[in-house]
């Protein structure tokens, strides 16, 4: 009989192959299904498309930092918890990190079985909050952050951003 239990899948952004590799092959033999792409671009593509459980972002992305990006990636990844990993071990990179909303930040170079266990525990937390964290509500205004929309009493407001991929 077939096991219908569904995986819980990583989207991995990482500009260094031979650790995307590692971190890709390893995971899969701990059953976590891996995306794996090299740059920045696209993300916002790659998460509508493969609908991760859980993002391991690299900091530096080619000339990015993309601890500057969590607010505008939480707008698309909505509940998907976020995990970066760094190979400096400045303390401000940490704080900015969780300060803007990080669910961890790991040090380069990584353990893959440490890694798991992130994923593991924080990748089915994002199944169980999708329903609850696709909507704020500010006293009689509610925004539904996956249409991008704001509600006054249910009544539409205004769609904040076109809810296309490009």
């Amino acid at each position: 009989m077939a096991d219908t239990k569904k995986k819980t899948k990583v989207l991995i952004v990482d500009d260094d192959i031979t650790l995307g590799a590692i971190l890709s092959t390893g995971l899969e033999l701990l059953d976590i299904e891996t995306i794996y792409q090299t740059s920045l671009a696209g993300l916002q593509s790659a998460v509508k498309t493969s609908q991760p459980n859980i993002i391991l972002l690299d900091v530096e992305v080619g000339d990015s930092n993309s601890i500057d990006l969590i607010q505008q990636l939480k707008l698309y990844a909505a509940g998907i918890p976020i995990i970066f990993m760094s190979s400096h071990i400045d303390a401000g990179y940490q704080s900015k990190a969780i300060l803007e909303g990080a669910t961890a930040f790991l040090k380069k170079p990584v353990d893959v079985e440490e890694v798991a266990a992130y994923i593991k525990r924080f990748g089915k937390r994002e199944q169980q909050l999708s329903d609850a964290s696709s909507t704020i509500t500010i006293g009689s205004y509610t925004f539904d952050i996956q249409n991008r929309e704001l509600y006054k009493k249910a009544k539409t407001q205004v769609a904040l951003l076109p809810n296309k991929v490009k």
